[in-house]
């Protein structure tokens, strides 16, 4: 009788060796899973703070671009009107010369 405790004392222990082992690789496999989801949005969140500075300084550039030429329209207008006058009148001295 008391073999056959031993034994199954025996077996008991293999077992909890085994299943304490099982549960601390299960353990680590989750921690690692959640560092490495945790770095990634970490990385996420830096890169997106990044791009919309990035985007906001483009927007700023593009806005004083705008602002630069509604103010200078009506010389961009006179401008192009002139180059174009310019053409007409040289195809057109080219054409009765």
């Amino acid at each position: 009788m008391e073999s056959k405790s031993t034994s199954n004392n025996t077996k008991k222990k293999k077992r909890d060796f085994c299943t304490k082992c099982s549960l601390w690789i299960l353990i680590s496999i989750v921690l690692g899973v959640v560092a490495f989801l945790a770095a990634l949005t970490v990385w996420t969140i830096i890169s997106y703070r990044d791009r919309v500075q990035d985007l906001e300084g483009r927007v700023v550039t593009l806005e004083v671009e705008y602002e630069s030429f509604k103010d200078n329209i009506d010389g961009y207008i006179l401008q192009t009107i002139e180059s174009a006058v310019s053409k007409v009148s040289f195809q057109y001295l080219l054409e009765n010369a």
